[in-house]
């Protein structure tokens, strides 16, 4: 005969606290006949057992059952998915964070050069107006006064840039006989002709074979014109007296150290193409002029030694003082003063230094920086709206270059626009204005990363968190599927369910037999009515 059965799943409180009645379908099942106090297994169809048995499992333990064939593959791809994507994501964001931070540190050190360079502008400045000062204060200056003043250590870092300071006349042509006749130039003109006194051993060329009025006849003082584009510079006129008058010359008097440009004594800076826009600009301002780009740095063979002419006019009053020479004693004021005295001012001298932006550049960045401006090149331009488009930059600077080689690169780009020599350069490139009102000049710095620039400033923290992050999604990966060599399947489940309250029940049934045949009990079979046991 055949019984029943009917049993709660032990398992249900273990898996999830919770029951729900199911009724399973599994592939097959376990029946028992009993016969003669033996007991044998026998299997019988799936489908029966599903339709006599009704076993209650937790129906969180049935949806694993059920699922967890299907779906063990799906989540551990979707695990790797999302832990993958969270790796990449934590890789894009350490990546983005030490870029921003990068780019902060090329803006801050674009921004620190820009003030660096508008300081060392204004201090230089400064240094010129003491020259002028002194020039006012004393206008009998003389040319040995002058020159240990330049020459002395209180001058002397201004001297690094401010190239040979120069005191400028200017001469009407009633004025010239009484400048060409001066015994103070004669005297300097003839110690740079006859002597040593002014000669550098390390120029390779003595004062005499520098200086141009070493090569025009007699002794006198001459003022020298230029003539043409190659800096050949000549005496106009016949003899002592020049016959080509422009009406009045701007002439290099003094220039101090005279041994470093002797060339300079005398010269005409009002007859150089370029040169008398910053006498123009001082004039109409009253205050600093300067002039656009120079080709050449005065008496230098380098056409990459590009530089600017500073001027700071002196006045007089030409109501007064108009046929006057500082020569004869016209007294010098600033433009302000003679205006607040009533008077028409008019420019009568200039202090004037040839400033070389190329070497300002540099010298402002060995002196304030070091690591911060490796990979990148920096470009110095002039932004005033006079200034002709390839005539813009004036300086340039990269670490990685020497001297020479700056001059080289500045000369190739010299006569380039400023967007054919950024063009290249992206989005990265740091400009910044440096406005300088004592000038009434406006200058930008352009400060241009190098293609490793990024590469050297970002660690390698990002790549080792996605590293880590890859092989922990592996490591998790195979750990998943070593750890799970079996999975449970419903019918195993449904089967050791069974098997495990059929053996309870038969293991009860032989204890009732054998206690039975052995104390004589009556032997009861399974379809045994109510009476019949009683």
């Amino acid at each position: 005969p055949f019984f029943r059965l009917a049993h709660s799943a032990a398992c249900a409180p273990a898996l999830c606290g919770m029951e729900h009645p199911v009724v399973p379908t599994p592939n097959s099942a376990v029946q028992f006949k009993y016969s003669s106090g033996s007991v044998k297994r026998v299997h019988d169809s799936s489908q029966a057992v599903a339709s006599r048995a009704k076993i209650k499992l937790p129906y969180c333990a049935r949806w694993v059952v059920m699922r967890r064939v299907n779906n063990f593959t799906k989540i551990a791809i979707l695990a790797a998915v999302c832990t993958l994507s969270m790796a990449i994501l934590k890789f894009h964001l350490s990546l983005q964070a030490e870029w921003g931070q990068a780019v902060a540190t090329l803006q801050n050190t674009g921004l620190l050069v820009a003030k660096s360079m508008k300081l060392q502008m204004k201090v230089d400045i400064a240094s010129l107006s003491t020259v002028a000062n002194l020039w006012s204060l004393n206008q009998h200056l003389t040319r040995e006064d002058f020159r240990k003043f330049i020459t002395s250590p209180h001058f002397e870092e201004s001297r690094l840039l401010l190239n040979s300071v120069m005191l400028v006349h200017r001469i009407l042509p009633s004025h010239r006989p009484a400048y060409e006749d001066d015994p103070d130039a004669k005297e300097t003109r003839s110690n740079c002709c006859n002597t040593a006194k002014y000669d550098v051993p390390t120029r390779g060329k003595t004062c005499s074979q520098r200086s141009f009025q070493c090569r025009q006849k007699g002794d006198q003082f001459h003022i020298i014109e230029y003539i043409d584009e190659n800096m050949m510079y000549v005496a106009p006129g016949n003899g002592n007296r020049s016959t080509s008058d422009r009406g009045e010359h701007l002439v290099v008097f003094y220039a101090e150290p005279y041994e470093e440009h002797p060339e300079l004594l005398g010269l005409d800076l009002g007859s150089i193409p370029g040169r008398r826009a910053g006498f123009d600009g001082s004039d109409a301002s009253g205050g600093f002029g300067a002039t656009t780009r120079v080709t050449r740095e005065i008496g230098s063979s380098s056409d990459s030694n590009y530089g600017m002419l500073l001027w700071q006019n002196l006045f007089t009053d030409a109501d007064t003082l108009a046929d006057r020479s500082i020569l004869t004693g016209a007294p010098m004021y600033t433009k302000q003063e003679v205006i607040d005295a009533g008077g028409t001012p008019r420019s009568i001298g200039s202090v004037v230094a040839a400033y070389p932006t190329q070497r300002m550049l540099q010298n402002v960045v060995h002196s304030v920086f070091g690591r911060e401006i490796s990979n990148t090149r920096m470009y110095l331009f002039d932004e005033r709206a006079t200034t002709p488009e390839r005539e813009r930059v004036l300086a340039v600077y990269d670490p990685s270059l020497t001297d020479d080689q700056m001059d080289d690169t500045l000369a190739t780009i010299g006569h380039m626009t400023v967007a054919e020599i950024l063009g290249s350069a992206g989005d990265d490139v740091q400009r910044h204005v440096i406005a300088v009102p004592e000038m009434a000049t406006e200058f930008s710095m352009a400060l241009v990363p190098a293609e490793d620039y990024f590469a050297t400033r970002i660690s390698q923290a990002p790549y080792w968190i996605l590293a880590i992050s890859i092989f922990m999604v592996v490591v998790a990966q195979i750990e998943r599927w070593l750890g799970h060599p079996w999975v449970v399947s419903e019918q195993g489940l449904l089967r050791d369910a069974v098997e495990a309250e059929m053996q309870k029940k038969i293991d009860a049934e032989v204890q009732r037999r054998l206690w039975a045949s052995t104390y004589g009990c009556v032997h009861i079979t399974s379809n045994a009515s109510f009476e019949e046991v009683v």
